[in-house]
């Protein structure tokens, strides 16, 4: 067993899929996060009727930016 494994889901639609590499080898206190700078996809025109928006609670790329290593931002 290597610990690591590909995980593939869509929505309800089957109009989007997920594709998420996880590496069970790895917890909180070894993992450096996503390189910076880094893109993220925002929802909305930046409209007072429809102003930009980040779904952090499903959006698993702005939920790693919390994991960021300190040390490697120095």
């Amino acid at each position: 067993m290597t610990g690591r494994t590909l995980r593939i889901s869509t929505d309800q639609d089957s109009r989007l899929a997920y594709i998420d590499f996880l590496d069970f080898r790895r917890t909180k206190s070894n993992y450096a996060g996503p390189k910076l700078p880094t893109t993220l996809l925002l929802a909305g025109n930046g409209t007072l009727s429809t102003p930009y928006n980040l779904n952090f609670l499903n959006d698993p790329l702005a939920k790693s930016l919390v994991y960021l290593n300190k040390e490697a931002l120095q």
